[in-house]
Protein backbone atom coordinates (compact mmCIF):
# COMPACT_ATOMS: atom_id res chain seq x y z
CA UNK A 1 0.00 0.00 0.00
CA UNK A 2 1.64 3.56 -0.61
CA UNK A 3 1.59 6.63 0.92
CA UNK A 4 -1.56 8.20 -0.73
CA UNK A 5 -3.73 4.88 0.48
CA UNK A 6 -2.39 5.21 3.91
CA UNK A 7 -3.00 8.85 4.60
CA UNK A 8 -6.94 7.85 2.96
CA UNK A 9 -7.53 5.68 5.53
CA UNK A 10 -6.34 7.64 8.76
CA UNK A 11 -8.42 10.17 6.90
CA UNK A 12 -11.30 7.38 7.43
CA UNK A 13 -10.18 7.12 10.88
CA UNK A 14 -9.63 3.01 9.76
CA UNK A 15 -7.80 1.24 12.19
CA UNK A 16 -6.14 -0.25 9.63
CA UNK A 17 -3.98 3.14 8.67
CA UNK A 18 -2.23 2.45 12.26
CA UNK A 19 -1.34 -1.16 11.37
CA UNK A 20 -0.17 -0.44 8.09
CA UNK A 21 1.54 2.62 9.39
CA UNK A 22 3.72 -0.16 11.85
CA UNK A 23 4.34 -2.21 8.90
CA UNK A 24 5.84 0.05 6.43
CA UNK A 25 7.78 2.31 9.16
CA UNK A 26 7.87 0.73 12.70
CA UNK A 27 11.04 -0.79 12.38
CA UNK A 28 12.74 1.80 11.54
CA UNK A 29 11.01 3.91 14.56
CA UNK A 30 11.51 1.37 16.59
CA UNK A 31 15.34 1.66 15.51
CA UNK A 32 15.55 4.96 16.28
CA UNK A 33 13.37 5.27 19.98
CA UNK A 34 15.52 2.76 21.13
CA UNK A 35 18.81 4.49 19.99
CA UNK A 36 17.61 7.37 21.74
CA UNK A 37 16.07 6.01 24.89
CA UNK A 38 18.10 3.02 24.98
CA UNK A 39 15.19 0.96 26.75
CA UNK A 40 12.90 -1.32 24.89
CA UNK A 41 9.83 -0.46 27.05
CA UNK A 42 10.27 3.62 26.67
CA UNK A 43 11.00 3.25 22.67
CA UNK A 44 7.80 1.06 22.28
CA UNK A 45 5.94 4.04 24.33
CA UNK A 46 7.68 6.27 21.63
CA UNK A 47 6.58 4.34 18.88
CA UNK A 48 3.21 4.39 19.98
CA UNK A 49 2.97 7.74 20.85
CA UNK A 50 4.23 8.86 17.05
CA UNK A 51 0.98 6.36 15.82
CA UNK A 52 -1.73 8.44 18.24
CA UNK A 53 -0.11 11.82 16.80
CA UNK A 54 -0.30 10.50 13.06
CA UNK A 55 -4.05 9.20 14.19
CA UNK A 56 -4.98 12.12 15.83
CA UNK A 57 -3.37 14.96 13.07
CA UNK A 58 -1.82 13.63 10.19
CA UNK A 59 -1.69 15.45 7.25
CA UNK A 60 -2.12 14.68 3.85
CA UNK A 61 1.30 14.37 2.40
CA UNK A 62 4.05 12.70 3.02
CA UNK A 63 3.41 10.21 6.14
CA UNK A 64 6.77 9.46 6.94
CA UNK A 65 8.19 12.82 6.62
CA UNK A 66 5.64 13.46 9.44
CA UNK A 67 6.39 10.74 11.34
CA UNK A 68 9.96 11.00 11.01
CA UNK A 69 10.03 14.93 12.01
CA UNK A 70 8.26 13.47 15.52
CA UNK A 71 11.47 11.30 16.04
CA UNK A 72 13.36 13.99 14.91
CA UNK A 73 12.40 15.98 18.19
CA UNK A 74 12.56 13.21 20.37
CA UNK A 75 16.29 13.02 19.60
CA UNK A 76 16.76 16.29 20.08
CA UNK A 77 15.26 16.69 22.97
CA UNK A 78 16.76 13.08 24.66
CA UNK A 79 20.38 14.06 23.38
CA UNK A 80 19.72 17.82 23.10
CA UNK A 81 21.96 17.17 19.19
CA UNK A 82 23.08 20.01 17.19
CA UNK A 83 21.20 20.94 14.05
CA UNK A 84 24.16 19.45 12.23
CA UNK A 85 24.09 15.90 14.09
CA UNK A 86 20.85 15.65 13.35
CA UNK A 87 20.72 16.25 9.77
CA UNK A 88 24.03 14.26 9.57
CA UNK A 89 22.17 11.13 11.11
CA UNK A 90 19.19 11.72 9.08
CA UNK A 91 20.94 12.68 6.26
CA UNK A 92 19.01 15.76 5.96
CA UNK A 93 20.23 19.74 5.16
CA UNK A 94 20.69 21.71 8.42
CA UNK A 95 18.10 24.04 6.96
CA UNK A 96 15.42 21.37 6.68
CA UNK A 97 16.39 20.35 10.08
CA UNK A 98 15.91 23.59 11.87
CA UNK A 99 12.54 24.16 10.08
CA UNK A 100 11.16 21.18 10.80
CA UNK A 101 12.44 21.85 15.00
CA UNK A 102 10.89 25.21 14.41
CA UNK A 103 6.97 23.87 13.11
CA UNK A 104 7.53 21.16 15.92
CA UNK A 105 8.25 23.50 18.82
CA UNK A 106 5.42 25.25 17.27
CA UNK A 107 3.16 23.02 17.50
CA UNK A 108 4.07 21.47 20.81
CA UNK A 109 3.61 24.87 22.15
CA UNK A 110 0.11 24.80 21.27
CA UNK A 111 -0.26 21.92 21.95
CA UNK A 112 0.42 22.37 25.27
CA UNK A 113 -1.18 25.85 25.39
CA UNK A 114 -4.42 23.75 24.57
CA UNK A 115 -3.80 21.36 27.37
CA UNK A 116 -3.52 24.33 29.65
CA UNK A 117 -0.11 24.38 30.28
CA UNK A 118 1.25 28.38 31.34
CA UNK A 119 4.15 29.05 28.70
Amino acid sequence: MNDEKSVELYLKRDEKALSETSRRYGSRLRSVSFNIVQNRSTAEECENDTYLEAWESIPPHQPYDYLEQRNIFLRRYWYMDTIREIARHFAISESKTKTMLFRIRKEMKLFLIKEGYDL
